[in-house]
């Protein structure tokens, strides 16, 4: 029957960090994901580690054909929400920028975590280096000063300033 060859092929039950990086190619477009680094257990305590946070950059995409403005989502509770900044009241929809309430500065992101870490970039490994585990990833960053590596690639895809 089907169903018994059906149970023989990978299954996969969730979202992955792949589907992720899928999506970002099929968009064209790079997705921030903000995310806690564990799953917590009713009291607080760190119950299991949640691999979803990071920049995903559609690395398959030729950059001259992507969008410089990513998609940002929150992942929490096993659910993923958009974050999308309100146009300014009265603003022209030919502008297009995005702005704080009440601001005129423009809606940024940062791509640093609290402690200055570089969010992580899944997918994304430096040729050089011969294990592909040793991720840009784990570099640390002082206020925002990133490596030229780093810079250069987030800037090939992301409109950094």
């Amino acid at each position: 029957s089907l169903r018994r060859y059906s149970t023989l092929r990978i299954h996969y039950e969730s979202l992955e960090e792949i589907h992720v990086f899928a999506m970002s190619n099929v968009l064209h477009r790079p997705i921030i994901v903000v995310a806690d680094e564990y799953v917590r257990d009713f009291k607080g305590d760190p119950f299991a580690p949640i691999y979803f946070g990071g920049i995903y950059l559609p690395m398959e995409c030729n950059p001259l054909q992507c969008y410089k403005s990513p998609v940002i989502l929150a992942f929490d509770s096993s659910h993923f929400s958009p974050l999308v900044a309100k146009k300014e009241p009265g603003s022209s929809k030919s502008k297009g920028r995005l702005r704080h309430l009440g601001s005129r500065q423009d809606t940024v992101m940062p791509l640093v975590t609290p402690d200055g870490s570089l969010l992580a970039l899944p997918f994304v490994y430096d040729p050089k280096k011969r294990d592909i585990s040793e991720c840009w990833a784990k570099e640390k960053c002082k206020l925002g000063e990133f490596p030229d590596e780093i810079r250069t690639l987030l800037d090939t895809y992301l409109d950094i300033r």
